[in-house]
């Protein structure tokens, strides 16, 4: 399983690589709101209900936590 890591300059996801996981929020007592997110140039965006793709306020950063998306297939074949 892949591990956790905290949205800081040492550990961010490349710029316009593969969609990641993101935990927003995970220091709340509910847990946090998992989503689907990708980093371009101008910041980390993520799938936010009803309005689409929006970007992740800087005061979100430190409360949020993200991880890559294992697939269960390598090369077209299921594992």
């Amino acid at each position: 399983m892949a591990e956790w890591h905290k949205l800081n300059k040492k550990s961010l996801p490349p710029i316009n690589g593969p969609r990641f996981l993101l935990l927003r929020g995970y220091r709340e007592k509910g847990g946090g709101v998992l989503c689907v997110a990708h980093r371009d140039e101008y910041g980390i965006r993520y799938v936010g209900g009803e309005g689409g793709w929006k970007y992740l306020p800087d005061e979100e950063y430190r409360s949020s936590v993200w991880q890559t998306v294992e697939l269960p297939w390598e090369g077209g074949v299921i594992k």
